[in-house]
């Protein structure tokens, strides 16, 4: 069976390296995929993102972009980008991926699906600030106390099959929809392998974590500890396997 992915990319004044990640994405994609299509959400942004975005989709048919009036979030485009995606699988992409990895360290990620229902992304490395790396590590061991789990990481580059995940509800947004996903989809018996990928930080473009941001890690796992203790009993926890350490108006424009 041929292997299809859909990539949904919320990217909020990315013109700084929208492109640069839209290339590595398509590259990656077109390597390991027999079909892709990426679905770009020019959130709400004030510089040339939707003006880029545009360009891209009119050089290439498998773009689609999104222009939210406002902005709208990652939950939120996550959600929408579900509703708009049509292949066998698909994952979240941050629109400064550029900044994070090489195209080599995607690809690695991409080559186990088909695996399994799920690979989830982890951090082979993280080059971010001390705090960054301890704060993302806090949230890991609070999670998985919370869930039962022993995943090493929950908001990474996760790949499901499109048909899981558009049976959800989508009751988790904002920093902790992914998490969110995650959960449920292994709630529901979905099977997973795990694909590590490096945080390179390679333009080193860091900044003090907002008291804003601190309250939505915050509020992130309150909420799915909330919707942990109200939903169903913990599904047994997923065969841990040794494997290779790869690794709101919008307009739609298609290209024509």
């Amino acid at each position: 069976m041929d292997r299809s992915i859909s990539i949904i990319m919320p990217a909020l004044n990315e013109e700084g390296c929208l492109q640069e990640t839209a290339t590595m994405v398509v590259g990656a994609a077109t390597r390991q995929f027999d079909d892709y299509e990426l679905i770009i959400f020019d959130d709400g942004s004030t510089d040339t993102t939707g003006e880029i975005a545009d360009r891209l989709a009119a050089q290439n048919p498998n773009i689609l972009v999104v222009h939210n009036e406002t902005n709208q979030g990652i939950g939120a485009c996550y959600q929408k980008g579900i509703e708009l995606s049509t292949k066998e699988y698909l994952v979240y992409i941050p629109g400064d991926m550029s900044d994070i990895c090489y195209r080599k360290d995607l690809e690695s990620v991409f080559e186990p699906v088909g695996s399994a229902d799920l690979v989830v992304g982890y951090l082979l490395f993280d080059a971010r600030s001390f705090f960054r790396r301890n704060l993302s590590k806090a949230y890991v061991t609070i999670l998985n106390l919370i869930t039962g789990y022993r995943l090493k990481y929950y908001n990474g580059p996760n790949i499901c099959r499109r048909r899981l995940v558009q049976g959800l509800d989508g009751r988790t947004t904002g920093y902790g929809a992914f998490a969110g996903t995650l959960i449920d989809l292994l709630r529901s018996g979905a099977d997973y392998v795990e694909a590590g990928i490096p945080n390179r930080n390679l333009k080193d473009n860091s900044q003090a974590l907002s008291v804003r941001s601190l309250l939505a890690v915050g509020s992130s796992i309150f909420k799915l500890a909330r919707l942990t203790r109200t939903s169903s009993q913990v599904q047994p926890e997923a065969e841990w396997s040794e494997k290779p350490e790869t690794m709101t108006t919008e307009t739609v424009k298609a290209a024509s």
